[in-house]
């Protein structure tokens, strides 16, 4: 076996390399003396021509997946690829395909998920997920083209990739002093000020962004060739997936913005870029007093609202460009108080029977701090016919804690 040696806090190898017929030294790329080992043996066992026959790089198979295996993502999708694909290569890039097993891929996660076993930012399990999906995918393409041939259920770890959704939309009322905070006051000679400009932008932009559901690119790109004021559509030239390319009727909140932008400015881009968006919506809402809201959740907003006012959920997941109604269950669509009760309005009224069949007015009693339903002790018949008068057999013994005694 080769040896292993740190340089500053990071472990390397030097071994002889059979498939190069040399002695190599190279960075194992982790601090942990354990995995640096483990990765050490993998290099010495499938570094030679007769370890393995599958000597293709990971590097590689995920180079080809994302060039030639991945033709049908869209353009933001795909980019997202290449960056997990960017950090599965930082730590596992240089082991060839036939090296990977379960041991290999666990210390993957266990790397990813402590932030002092490499020098990479740590990452929760929903995004190590993520990106063991795109490992999955290229060796899916590497069985297809023939470049490996293990197996897939074998050698990744079991992980959760579900994540928390935030729950965050605003109200109506938050909605409307986000809006005031964005005010500037008219200036006293009637001149428009540069900053009274800028906040009416800032407006403009909440509006657009409440009232289409749009994501933030989907928002700032949306053209004025795109609007059509007089038929009340707006196109979203969506690029995340293939659903999200659609038209958004215009509201009456949005057409009055609109409206207000005179015919020759029609040009170019409707809504102006907002880079400190994130940190502007969070000094607002500190200022304001309510709980922080991001960018996506005035699209959670838009989605909840429509929820709320009893819209088709299938329209909604139309609107929000989703293929399915499963983003709009779990992560965007969030009812209100005022829903609730009126789904629960919507059982019938039927006859009551408590006023037609039982006791009345003293059927309530104390029952060890709750309400509970109990006999009335002022008919002795309906005690005995009850059963309750009847005295129990032996060796069972009646709880009394919360019963009171009635005296004679």
């Amino acid at each position: 076996m080769g040896d292993i040696y740190q340089r500053g806090s990071t472990y390397h190898a030097k071994y002889y390399c059979h498939k190069r017929k040399k002695t190599v030294r190279e960075s194992l790329k982790t601090k942990d003396k354990t995995v640096a080992k483990e990765r050490l043996r993998h290099r010495e066992r499938f570094g030679g021509d007769t370890a393995s026959a599958y000597t293709e790089s990971v590097e590689q198979a995920l180079a080809y997946y994302i060039a030639r295996g991945a033709l049908k993502l869209a353009p933001k999708t795909k980019k997202s690829y290449i960056i997990k694909a960017r950090n599965l290569n930082t730590l596992i890039g240089s082991l060839a395909l036939g090296a990977l097993d379960v041991n290999v891929l666990t210390d993957l996660v266990i790397e990813r998920r402590d932030p002092t076993m490499s020098n990479m930012q740590p990452a929760k399990d929903p995004t190590i997920y993520k990106e063991l999906q795109v490992l999955r995918n290229a060796l899916k393409f590497a069985k297809k083209r023939k470049t490996w041939d293990g197996d897939l259920n074998a050698i990744f770890p079991e992980i959760s990739g579900k994540s928390k959704a935030r729950k965050r939309w605003l109200t109506q009322k938050e909605y409307e002093s986000l809006m005031r905070y964005f005010t500037a006051p008219e200036r006293k000679d009637g001149k428009e000020s540069k900053r009274r400009a800028i906040k009416q932008e800032r407006q403009f932009w909440l509006c657009a962004a409440v009232n289409t559901g749009a994501r933030h690119a989907e928002l700032e790109g949306i053209d004025w060739a795109d609007v059509d004021i007089e038929n009340g559509w707006i196109r979203l030239a969506g690029t995340k997936t293939a659903d999200a390319d659609r038209h958004i009727p215009v509201s009456k909140d949005l057409y009055k913005w609109l409206t207000l932008v005179p015919d020759d400015l029609r040009i170019g881009k409707v809504v102006h870029p907002w880079g400190s968006v994130r940190r502007d919506l969070a000094k607002a809402c500190d200022h304001l007093k309510f709980k922080r809201a991001t960018p996506n959740d005035l699209r959670r907003t838009f989605c909840s609202w429509l929820l709320q006012a009893g819209s088709p959920m299938l329209a909604v997941a139309d609107l929000m460009g989703h293929s399915s109604l499963k983003m709009i269950k779990e992560v965007y669509g969030h009812l209100n108080d005022d829903s609730y009760k009126k789904a629960i309005s919507g059982l019938p009224e039927c006859v009551d029977f408590v006023q037609e069949n039982g006791p009345t007015n003293d059927i309530f009693g104390d029952f060890g701090g709750y309400q509970a339903l109990t006999p009335n002790v002022k008919n002795p018949e309906f005690l005995k016919d009850s059963g309750m008068l009847s005295v129990p057999r032996d060796r069972i013994e009646l709880p009394t804690r919360g019963f009171s005694v009635l005296c004679s």
